[in-house]
């Protein structure tokens, strides 16, 4: 007679520390493992003596576990399994299960946001998984406990959530990013869940078709060259700013003269970035989402180089600028230079600008200064183009980065110029190559 019963295996440990929750099943003498959705943390375990298998000692992992094996054991229950390997047994113990998912109810959300927080974790994709861990706190918090049906979520559920995030002081911005959070989870459950070749439909609602999400008009962040000057102008008093004041004042212009590096680019560089004095990436915002990988190649110009070689790791790291050794995450790191921005801002008397800024501000001027071709804009900013025909063209033009190039050193000249003028025709302070403050932060 075919058993199952609940196992956590210790050298199942996961990269994140979670250990993944599987049931084993006996049959005719042989085991089988299969893979639920569920996960512990170390703090819900306990160690056995003398035993690789790990006991629960969390009364709610103890129930979420408990309940998947009742629908295991109902499983068997109904099918005819004595003849059947214990790995047949689990393959049409979890047939079952999926076919018996196609209920009024679906799937718990709730938990297939942990479910997917931990695997994006495991990936290395901390962005994401903080951006799924956010909107499961926000769901928890608007519908007041811990359990949402997929079927739950209708178009009248998404206009009453987006009515409470407006309540929570979210501007539209926000709305929209939570709300294409949970509709990107959305896809990723049914992608999970439902299994069209076997007609084994799990999701059977889709609330996005009905709401649409309306992305909201872009707050034009993009600034001239005069209203960037004075923040430049900071140079002129470097010595006497504070460490995170000087880190901000030199990424800040980096990403300008790089045609607006995003934070989290400059922060996982490699060694092997730096190809025939340019600089060769893959976006980390669209890598994982793009067949060209996001692959970005800029030159590097002077004046980046000279703020570059201020940040160089040593030679025996793999990481080209040393941000990751002085900043746990990229999000501390970021954290870092919007300090630094603030207090730059304050002292040169203009209002708050973002490090995001910078790469509104080249594009900006390189179009309504510099008359730079949209195109090359998109290429130099590393956007696809929105129109399908279009981006079947784009697929037969090797992109030839000679044009960016040009378009980079024309608005680099173009603020230096503008500096010069606000300088009534003195030449502009040079950057210096002196080397980064001796007491930086330590990690944070």
């Amino acid at each position: 007679m075919a058993k199952a019963s609940i196992v956590i295996l210790e050298k199942n440990r996961r990269a994140d520390g979670s250990y993944p929750v599987q049931i084993r099943i006996f049959n005719n003498g042989k085991h089988a493992y299969m893979d639920t959705e569920i996960s512990a943390n170390n703090w819900e375990l306990t160690i056995q003596k003398d035993s690789s298998v790990l006991g629960i000692s969390d009364r709610r992992l103890y129930r979420r576990a408990d309940d998947y094996l009742k629908k295991v054991e109902d499983a068997m229950n109904t099918l005819a399994l004595d003849s059947l390997s214990a790995r047949e047994v689990r393959e049409a113990v979890m047939l079952e299960i999926r076919k018996n998912k196609r209920s009024a109810t679906g799937i718990n959300l709730i938990d297939f946001l942990e479910m997917r927080i931990s695997e994006l974790k495991a990936k290395g994709k901390t962005g994401m998984s903080a951006n799924a861990k956010t909107l499961k706190n926000s769901l928890i918090k608007f519908i007041e406990r811990p359990i949402l049906f997929s079927n739950e979520i209708r178009p009248r559920f998404l206009k009453k959530y987006q009515e409470y995030l407006e309540l929570q002081g979210l501007n539209e911005t926000s709305q929209y990013n939570m709300l294409k959070e949970l509709r990107t989870t959305f896809n990723a459950a049914i992608e999970e869940y439902n299994k069209e070749d076997d007609g084994d439909i799990v999701i059977k609602n889709y609330p996005f078709r009905k709401y649409k999400l309306k992305q909201p008009l872009t707050d034009h962040r993009g600034l001239y060259a005069e209203d960037i000057i004075p923040l430049y102008r900071q140079y002129d008093n470097y010595d006497s700013l504070s460490g995170r004041e000087r880190l901000a004042l030199d990424v800040y212009f980096l990403s300008f003269f790089l045609i607006g590096i995003n934070s989290v680019d400059l922060y996982y560089l490699t060694s092997n970035s730096i190809k025939s004095g340019r600089l060769v990436y893959n976006r980390k915002k669209v890598k994982d989402r793009r067949e060209d990988k996001g692959r970005t190649s800029i030159l590097i110009e002077p004046e980046a180089m000279v703020i570059m070689k201020k940040y160089l790791a040593d030679k025996s790291s793999s990481m080209l600028l040393r941000f990751s050794n002085r900043y746990r995450t990229p999000g501390n790191f970021n954290h870092a230079i919007s300090t630094g921005l603030k207090g730059l801002c304050e002292k040169a008397g203009i209002n708050r600008i973002t490090y995001y800024s910078a790469r509104h501000s080249w594009a900006t001027i390189a179009r309504n200064k510099c008359e730079v071709d949209k195109d090359d804009i998109n290429l130099a900013l590393n956007h696809i183009e929105q129109n399908r025909a279009m981006r079947t063209t784009d697929i037969y033009i090797r992109p030839s980065y000679t044009r960016v190039d040009h378009a980079n050193r024309k608005v680099i000249n173009h603020f230096f110029s503008e500096l010069q003028s606000s300088l009534e025709k003195a030449s502009p302070p040079p950057l210096s190559e002196a080397t980064v403050p001796q007491s930086p932060e330590e990690k944070q």
